[in-house]
């Protein structure tokens, strides 16, 4: 049903392309979209339709935050679940990259990006150990300055190769310009990563050569290189935009304001619907809460704290906020600690009484099916088109078989 966006909508089971389709058409979005550049407003509409559906994707899960505390601390501990999963699968990038390994539905790296945002779903990484399990245990009982680690919850981190691959030349050619040059293309790995690591003899795999990537680099580029040219061909008969005599684009200039994708909170409070506006504090303060340890909000750590009847450690620092909000963090790494080998335990029912690690990964690979529910598959496979693009372009060939030239 469609309603002024002023009163209440049903989006349920709404497509991120309904979304950005209702934006286009809504007479009180389109008021409002007036004021603005036309094209900025499309490149508006497409940010914040996504992020839209994906707030209503989990609108359940937002505003359930202040239910269930034991239930809260499990999603915890299945975060830390994950967070093997992505080591594990990272493992296997690095082998994969350095031409050790092949992978079952792995033909570019952008493979890993995709299998990282559906880590669950991944067939092909061999099951958690109980062995893992205890390492991941140890390290949420380590003496960890948890205000110094990566965010438990930026999941667009965790296969990040190349730049941790640029953090680590810096880290070991502190001070030369090749050192300075990668500083803004550089990631720190997460605690975690360096602590199984540590732990499990795997520091070598990221000093491992990256074949794959330099070969895969070449039509990628070129492949990159065909997209522009035929979008500047596309615009240029569209007439959006017009090429000098040397070939370079003049954009053209426009007397009205740019509309920025960061501009979502002004639009949501012009327009939006409350149903829509709640959802969007609700997320802003679960984002808030759990990710930003400088996150001010005190009364809800005190909560949380006074929701235990145990001894909860407080330790001294200049502002004692601070102190409230690490206490705080550090007992949710303690919960999560005593809730992982609960979600272990339901982890382990996703496979069959089958000890053959090969035949579980054979079988799960079978019957892989490819979820795009927010456009990652899609721009996968524009990904791959693109490096086919290229690799013809090159060679003449179209396909993936390029460690055998």
């Amino acid at each position: 049903m469609k309603r002024t966006p002023n009163k209440w909508v049903d989006y349920s089971d709404w497509t991120m392309e309904q979304h950005q389709e209702y934006l286009r058409t809504e007479p009180n979005y389109l008021n409002y979209f007036a004021q603005f550049d036309p094209d900025s407003v499309e490149r508006f509409i497409k940010d914040y339709g996504k992020s839209k559906y994906y707030k209503y994707e989990r609108e359940e899960y937002y505003k359930s935050r202040y239910e269930a505390y034991q239930t809260r601390f499990l999603s915890h501990a299945e975060r830390y679940l994950e967070q093997i999963l992505q080591k594990k699968l990272f493992n296997l990038q690095c082998l994969w990259r350095a031409d050790q390994i092949e992978l079952p539905l792995v033909d570019i790296s952008e493979d890993f990006v995709y299998w990282s945002n559906n880590i669950r779903a991944c067939p092909f990484i061999p099951p958690i150990t109980e062995e893992e399990i205890d390492l991941c245990i140890r390290f949420l009982k380590e003496d960890i300055d948890w205000g110094h680690c990566n965010n438990p919850y930026a999941e667009d981190i965790w296969q990040d190769y190349e730049e941790f691959k640029n953090q680590l030349f810096i880290d070991e050619n502190q001070g030369t310009p090749e050192a300075e040059e990668l500083r803004f293309y550089a990631t720190e790995m997460p605690q975690l990563y360096l602590f199984f690591d540590t732990y499990q003899g795997t520091t070598h795999l990221l000093r491992l050569p990256d074949i794959r990537g330099k070969k895969e680099r070449v039509y990628k580029d070129e492949g990159r290189n065909i997209a522009y040219e035929e979008r500047v061909a596309v615009l240029k008969a569209e007439n959006k935009i017009k090429v000098d005599e040397n070939g370079n684009i003049v954009h053209k200039t426009t007397a009205l304001p740019i509309l920025y994708s960061s501009d979502e909170a002004k639009f949501i409070e012009a327009v939006e619907d409350e149903r829509t506006k709640d959802l969007f504090k609700a997320y802003e303060h679960d984002r808030q809460s759990n990710h930003d340890l400088n996150y001010e909000g005190l009364e809800d750590d005190l909560e949380t704290l006074k929701e235990f009847d145990e001894p909860i450690p407080i330790e001294a620092y200049r502002d004692w906020r601070f102190a409230v909000r690490m206490a705080t963090y550090r007992f949710r790494q303690k919960k999560a600690a005593e809730m992982l080998p609960y979600v272990y335990d339901s982890y382990l029912l996703e496979f069959d009484d089958e000890t053959d690690t090969d035949k579980i990964i054979a079988q799960r690979v079978a019957r892989v099916q490819f979820s795009d529910k927010y456009g990652i598959y899609k721009h996968l496979l524009y990904k791959k088109n693109e490096f086919l693009n290229g690799r013809e372009a090159l060679t003449g060939k179209r396909d993936f078989d390029y460690m055998n030239d």
